[in-house]
Formats: C-alpha cells, sequence, structure tokens
C-alpha cells in the first residue's frame, strides 16, 4: 500500500471502506478511486459525520457490535447507521445543516430525546451560527412560545436558579438583538449584551412587580436602576426605556441608552425564569 494507492494485491478477504459521502471532502472520490483499483471492496455510506469517520463510531461497545455483523453486510449496515444516529456530534451536523431549510423539524429534534440525552441540543444552542438561525425562524414564524422554551430551557444558565419562589414568577432575565442575555458589569457600571458569546458579568434581571432591573451574587440581590418603563411593540418584543431614553444594543455588545424612537436594536425579549 502506498498512500490511497491501493491495488488489489494488496487486499484479502472482504474489505469494506467506511465514508461519509458528502462532497464537502475528498472521502466520495477516495473510495471511488480505490474501487476502481479492488473491485471485491464494498462502500458503507455514514452520513453526517465528516471526514472522521471513526470518532462517530468509536467506544469499545460499537467496535464489538462491528465486530460481530463483520459477515453480514445487511447488519452491519444498520448497525453503523444506528450507531451514527446516536452520536452526539451526528446529531449536532444534521441539525446544522437541517436549520436553514427545515427549521421546523430541527426545532423538533433539538428538543427530542435523542439530542437532549447526548446534550447536543444544549451545544447547538451555544453555537452562535445556529442559535442565530432557528430563532430568527422561530421569530419569522411568530412561534414566540417555541422561541421562549429553547432559550429558556436550553440557552438560560443552567442551574440558575432564583432563590425565593414566591416571586419567579414575576422574574425575567433579557435576551437581545445580539442572540444573548443582557448583562450587568458591576466594575465599569455599565450594560453588556456581547455579540461573540457568553458574558462573565452578571446577568440582567428585571422585576415586574417591583419594576426594577437587578443582579443576584453570593450577597443576594442588587439594584441597577429603579423606575423602569418596558414597554410592549408587539407579541413578541419589548422595549426599555430608562430616564426617557431607549436602551439600545449594539452590534459590538456595547448598550447605550440614548435612542428617542424604536427600531431593531431596541428590541428585546423577556423570558420568564419560571
Amino acid at each position: 500500500m502506498d498512500g490511497m494507492n491501493i491495488l488489489q494485491e494488496d487486499i484479502s478477504g472482504l474489505p469494506y471502506v467506511i465514508y461519509d459521502p458528502d462532497i464537502q471532502h475528498e472521502d466520495g472520490e477516495n473510495f471511488t478511486l480505490i474501487k476502481k483499483k479492488a473491485q471485491m471492496v464494498r462502500g458503507i455510506k455514514v452520513f453526517h459525520t465528516g471526514h472522521m469517520v471513526v470518532s462517530h463510531l468509536k467506544g469499545a461497545a460499537n467496535f464489538l457490535e462491528i465486530i460481530n455483523f463483520l459477515h453480514n453486510e445487511d447488519k452491519l449496515r444498520a448497525n453503523l447507521q444506528n450507531i451514527r444516529k446516536k452520536n452526539k456530534e451526528n446529531n449536532k451536523n444534521v441539525l446544522l445543516k437541517a436549520v436553514d431549510k427545515h427549521p421546523y423539524l430541527a426545532y423538533k429534534a433539538l428538543i427530542g430525546e435523542k439530542c437532549l440525552l447526548s446534550r447536543a441540543s444544549y451545544d447547538l444552542m451555544e453555537n452562535k451560527e445556529f442559535r442565530s438561525k432557528i430563532i430568527k425562524k422561530l421569530i419569522e414564524k411568530k412561534e414566540k412560545n417555541k422561541l421562549k422554551f429553547i432559550i429558556k430551557n436550553l440557552l438560560l444558565e443552567k442551574g440558575f436558579r432564583y432563590e425565593n419562589e414566591n416571586k419567579v414568577e414575576n422574574i425575567f432575565c433579557i435576551y437581545t438583538v445580539n442572540d444573548i442575555f443582557l448583562y450587568f458589569s458591576v466594575e465599569k457600571n455599565d450594560y453588556f449584551s456581547p455579540s461573540f458569546g457568553f458574558c462573565s458579568c452578571d446577568m440582567v434581571l428585571y422585576n415586574k412587580d417591583e419594576n426594577r432591573f437587578f443582579y443576584r451574587n453570593i450577597y443576594g440581590d442588587k439594584i441597577i436602576n429603579k423606575n423602569i418603563i418596558v414597554e410592549k411593540i408587539d407579541d413578541m418584543f419589548f422595549s426599555i426605556k430608562i430616564k426617557n431614553k431607549y436602551l439600545s444594543v449594539q452590534p459590538d455588545g456595547r448598550v447605550e441608552c440614548n435612542r428617542n424612537s424604536v427600531s431593531e436594536w431596541e428590541k428585546f425579549l423577556f423570558i420568564p425564569l419560571k
């Protein structure tokens, strides 16, 4: 064997080549070249795995199953597909491709048992590209409940709890046009909504009963602003007014409070903690 230049005399028995035929990489082409030189080679397509097919099949139990079915091609093919479908990275690859053309199916899969158990759902919602696409699609379809569900259950910081259960129904976190939450920096005494990912600052919370912004730390609730004016824009979005100026989230993550009217950057989603 000289690299991929596999010859007939290099092969004995019944060899299999397991590959992803996706045209974005060369594995399908390589299989065609191998097949021309060695006619007895059998190809098994394992979709949505990319170049690193073996990483989707790894694990002692998986390889034991593969070995047990080496002499039964039909069962081997079915077994490989079953292993592939259970793989976390495979689930992520499938949904990353599906979200553009089939956003509703992507949503159903995102909240499905396989993705949740493998934690692919949580990884995908932390992927800025995927998160932006699926949220945009849900907004276009005016799917308010679905939108709030995935933000609250898949994106909101795992384990975040508000200890006073009597107040939790009236406490909201705030989601911005940068596809991330609104944060507050104590050090800089300013709001942030970083476009590049999650922020190490404190998450801004809104107390509807007391009409104030606050954040929580180990010492309890810390008030940021009182007398917030929250204005309803439509069935999904709200604007935030502080001292007669609208809060506006910039693409670079800065938050300004100097707008006289509302446009796209002044829209916010209020996500209930309960």
